[in-house]
């Protein structure tokens, strides 16, 4: 950042902020708006665009002096219009950002027990086959097949009461659909034969 001190038409000073970068034709470049740029006295009414690249040079005395106006094609519209006013400018150490603090976590003691008594109930695929007398791998293939439903927790699944009970009545109505089948196939198989 630098700071230009400009003299008004009362010959009170005032000073404007400007972020500078780096020129490798001159000493350092401002963008400028057309407004900020009358405070130099150049006058870019006549020009369509409102953003202008300015290259300063600084004087052997340490005051600068704008040398180049360019558009943001980098079309140089003024070089013999430039006055040869200097300007008294000084460089602004920026001050260093205080880094941010991340806000504290809010936590919700309330959602968490009710994640707990979830968890708590929760029974894994070793401990679901001993309730249900089969074994591990019995147990992933109904997982597989999609007649039991589970939660994968990394390489574990897990099994709530409720997964059980499902289970459990869809696994009822399959063993009565089952045995009513080949009732059912036998009687009709009697009735064709009729």
């Amino acid at each position: 950042m630098i700071a230009v001190i400009f003299t008004d038409n009362e010959g009170g000073k005032y000073s404007k902020l400007y972020q500078e970068y780096e020129s490798n034709r001159f000493d350092f470049g401002i963008e400028l708006t057309r407004d900020e740029l009358r405070d130099f006295k150049v006058d870019l009414s006549h020009h369509p665009d409102i953003v202008y690249k300015c290259l300063f040079r600084i004087d052997i005395t340490n005051w600068i002096k704008i040398v180049e106006v360019s558009n943001d094609k980098g079309i140089i519209l003024t070089d013999d219009k430039l006055s040869d006013t200097l300007y008294e400018y000084m460089p602004v150490a920026k001050t260093p950002e205080k880094p941010k603090k991340k806000p504290e976590p809010v936590i919700n003691y309330e959602k968490i027990e009710d994640i707990k008594k979830q968890f708590d109930s929760l029974m894994t695929g070793s401990e679901l086959a001993l309730v249900l007398n089969v074994t591990k791998r019995s147990i992933y293939n109904f997982v597989k097949a999609g007649r039991l439903q589970g939660i994968k927790a990394g390489r574990e699944w897990l099994f709530s009461k409720e997964n059980l009970d499902e289970f459990i009545a869809n696994d009822k109505k399959r063993a009565v659909d089952k045995l009513s089948k080949p009732r059912n196939k036998k009687a009709k198989d009697e009735q064709d034969q009729m």
